[in-house]
């Protein structure tokens, strides 16, 4: 489970990044 919920968090990192930029 952490390897997902590592994954999910990189995920919403990006789209945060894809967002604001």
């Amino acid at each position: 489970m952490p390897i997902l919920l590592g994954t999910t968090g990189i995920l919403v990192i990006v789209l945060v990044v894809l967002s604001i930029s």
